[in-house]
């Protein structure tokens, strides 16, 4: 029986002079306009939000302020992350465990009148009372939890070749306007870039950004036009005032606290206000020194106002005994931290004739500080080699037996001349 197939109907012809339409260049335009038109009220409305939210945030900052005694706080700079311990390193610790050093430092810092001060507190210095006499106490610390050295623990001075480690170093700084009149300042953070001592040169410039700092801007300026090599005057931003107990090097004054207030062995950089670290003049040899971490803390206290920051500092360099001998600062170890802060303006009531005297007054801060490091002992145990019988005898080259290779014999007590 035949199948039979249907046809399909044919398609329609789309009749002629039909086009496809497109949209004109005026709604292409006006689209475009009102895409522009929603966007900017986007973003206005998205930086209104913003703005909103830093000024909610400052209100709560100030609100926070006049609810804790007018104490705040800045959040902590950190250095590096925790290291995850490996098995090898728990089971030598518990052999050698680490110890966690603490230390509390006091003192008092001043700006004079029409100038900025600065000093500078050391973070894992090899000095006297810091981290090179942790390193040296750490197996009498073993024994003791206190200063005094366990006397039946020898050799704790010895150059071992032992390797030490920082696991983590917290840094907290408490400052508090102890004047009558509001202070600014900044607290930078340096870091060590080079293994080095505490002076630079013959020069007697101590290896701190202060006094570097110092020390690049006196002798950047001609001797011709200051006559001695030395600013005579400060104010031009440029130099230190020549004078003083130092005669004019004032880059050979220890300005690192702790270690007492002005009234001791402490003492505070004067200076213009206008010098920083970045001014032309003194950043390269700043720079070749140090390298600066992250960014500084800005603060402004009102008298009786109080400022906290801290410093973390994580997963530092294995510091060997080697450098411990022979360096006081270390690179990647060795940070430093710098205080800079003037007063507000003020004016001169003793001022008789004219509008009087306009310019900063004095500052003081009140600081404590405090430290605390976790330092340990890397394992130094390494296999020997262990002699189970009795050395080979010596005899002396006069008695010994030489085997002449042409003949065989051998020859008692004799040498041959080559």
């Amino acid at each position: 029986m035949a199948k039979k197939y249907m046809k399909k109907a044919p398609k329609k012809k789309a009749p002629a002079g039909r086009r496809r339409l497109q949209p004109s260049a005026t709604v292409v335009a006006g689209t475009a306009a009102l895409a522009r038109r929603g966007i900017k009220r986007f973003m206005n409305a998205r930086k209104a939000s913003t703005e909103a939210k830093f000024q909610k945030a400052k209100r709560a900052a100030q609100n926070r302020i006049s609810q804790s005694d007018n104490i705040t706080t800045a959040a902590a700079v950190v250095v590096g992350k925790q290291r995850t311990i490996s098995f090898q390193e728990k089971v030598s610790r518990t052999i050698r465990p680490p110890l966690v050093y603490k230390r509390n430092y006091s003192f008092s810092a001043e700006c004079s009148s029409g100038r900025k001060a600065m000093f500078s507190m050391r973070f894992n210095a090899m000095t006297s009372d810091d981290l090179n006499n942790d390193l040296t106490s750490y197996k009498s610390s073993m024994f003791s939890d206190t200063v005094t050295a366990d006397a039946t623990i020898s050799a704790n001075g010895e150059r071992d070749n032992a390797q030490f480690y920082v696991d983590k170093l917290t840094e907290k700084i408490r400052m508090v306007n102890s004047s009558s009149n509001s202070i600014t300042g900044k607290i930078h953070l340096f870091a060590y870039k080079r293994d080095s001592g505490t002076t630079y040169g013959q020069t007697g410039a101590l290896l701190d950004p202060v006094n570097m700092l110092q020390y690049y801007s006196t002798q950047a300026l001609s001797t011709i036009a200051t006559g001695a090599g030395n600013e005579s005057f400060i104010g031009n931003g440029w130099a230190f005032q020549n004078g003083g107990g130092n005669n004019g090097l004032n880059w050979a004054a220890l300005h690192g606290m702790p270690g007492s207030s002005l009234n001791g062995a402490g003492q505070c950089a004067q200076m213009d206000p206008a010098l920083t670290f970045t001014s032309p003049q003194v950043k390269d040899g700043i720079n070749f020194w140090f390298r600066k971490v992250g960014t500084a803390s800005s603060f402004s206290l009102k008298p009786g106002q109080e400022f906290h920051s801290s410093f973390l500092f994580n997963d530092l360099p294995i510091i060997n005994r080697e450098e411990q001998a022979q360096y006081i600062f270390i690179a990647g170890v060795s940070y430093i931290a710098v205080v800079e802060f003037q007063a507000g303006i003020v004016g001169d009531s003793t001022a008789i004739s004219g509008d009087g005297i306009i310019s900063t007054g004095s500052a003081q801060l009140s600081v404590i500080r405090e430290n605390t490091r976790t330092l340990g002992m890397k394992n130094t145990l390494r296999s020997k080699t262990v002699l189970q019988t009795a050395p080979l005898a010596q005899i002396l080259i006069g008695n010994q037996v030489i085997i002449n290779s042409d003949t065989g014999v051998g020859l008692s007590g004799t040498v041959i001349d080559a």
